[in-house]
């Protein structure tokens, strides 16, 4: 039996115990959000990339007794036959990733218009399908299943709020259970986004331009 305080999990003899935590990142989010925060938008694709295990590990340091135990990745993957250069870059950026066994990704393809012709068709036309709906399912299935004492999900993105307010309410029901935590890069100037719920808030994990230096991952 356990009991928890503002991610702090004690036993009921007071004694500390590791919380287990998940680190969930929407990885094109994740990358977008930090060229937005530290970059312009001239300069080389490679700024914005971040190490997602010492990305994880900066966040789990931030909670007392916290214990890493996975690393979720949510990725669009691009498609071989339109993207041939794009999908090795990507496969080979995941086997780098999951030389660390935490590691576990998430795919999905890609969706491409009709006629898309890589580069020379706009960037913008091709879309993430299925990527937050699959990141919310295994937040709530592994939240339901005690899968983790600690969720911390790295997104901006509001449509996957309804996910984190149904942790956030089977807690608040049962009086027991994981909790949640959102993260954000902090920009030097201006307003800094960060996720958003219906009704109250959650703890957001606020990471800086000095966090932010020292995760860089500038391999092409």
């Amino acid at each position: 039996m356990v009991c928890t305080a503002g991610f702090f999990l004690c036993s009921v003899r007071g004694v500390v115990d590791p919380a287990h935590v998940t680190v969930f990142l929407d990885w094109q989010n994740v990358y977008n959000h930090a060229r937005e925060a530290f970059h312009t938008s001239g300069e080389h694709h490679t700024k914005g990339q971040v190490d997602p295990v010492d990305l994880a590990e900066v966040l789990t340091a931030r909670i007392e007794s916290g214990k890493l135990t996975a690393i979720r990745i949510y990725r669009g993957m691009p498609d071989n036959a339109y993207d041939p250069h794009g999908y090795a870059a990507a496969r080979r950026q995941q086997t780098a990733w999951q030389r660390d066994p935490r590691v576990i990704v998430t795919n999905r393809n890609l969706r491409y218009p009709d006629g898309y012709i890589h580069r020379r068709s706009p960037v913008a036309e091709v879309k993430e399908k299925g990527i937050d709906v699959a990141l919310a399912l295994d937040l709530v299935t592994m939240a339901t299943d005690g899968a983790y004492d600690l969720a911390i999900l790295m997104s901006c993105d509001h449509d996957l709020a309804p996910a984190v307010e149904r942790v956030v309410a089977r807690r608040a029901t049962r009086g027991e259970g994981p909790e949640v935590a959102v993260a954000s890069w902090k920009k030097n100037l201006g307003k800094s986004p960060r996720m958003w719920l219906t009704r109250g808030n959650v703890f957001c994990h606020w990471l800086d331009q000095q966090d932010y230096w020292g995760m860089t991952d500038e391999r092409n």
